[in-house]
């Protein structure tokens, strides 16, 4: 995830600077690239980092909160889309490098590992799964 998300953060600096380039035309589409597989990346590994990191039962109702915000973001992205050439890419790499430092948060232990399996136990119990 740091990587996925360093990458973007890279390439949208990368960007921003690039335009006064003498080889702007082929170094634009090569931060663009370098971008979008950052994202991308990050993007692909959420799926798998959620199922990983949380019980099935917990990871979908995890998975769609995040999903909730993303939408909420896609409704702010034309405004911000909108001002000045340079605030886009520096909204948008503030917040690759939030999501970042964030995701070195991430961390699975032992004693996490068991909270969860607890709710999953507790969870499936109620709903009439277990036992």
């Amino acid at each position: 995830m740091f990587l996925s998300f360093s990458l973007a953060a890279l390439g949208a600096v990368a960007l921003m600077f690039s335009h006064d380039s003498p080889h702007e035309k082929y170094v634009i589409p090569l931060f663009v690239l370098i971008t979008r597989f950052g994202i991308n990346s990050a993007f692909t590994l959420c799926y798998i980092i959620t199922a990983d990191y949380f019980p099935s039962i917990v990871s979908s109702r995890v998975f769609g909160i995040c999903n909730l915000f993303s939408r909420f973001a896609t409704i702010l992205s034309p405004m911000i889309a909108e001002l000045e050439p340079p605030v886009p890419m520096i909204v948008y790499s503030i917040i690759c490098s939030i999501t970042m430092i964030s995701s070195l948060a991430l961390t699975k232990s032992e004693e996490i590992e068991e909270a969860m399996k607890d709710i999953d136990d507790s969870l499936s119990f109620q709903s009439g799964f277990g036992g």
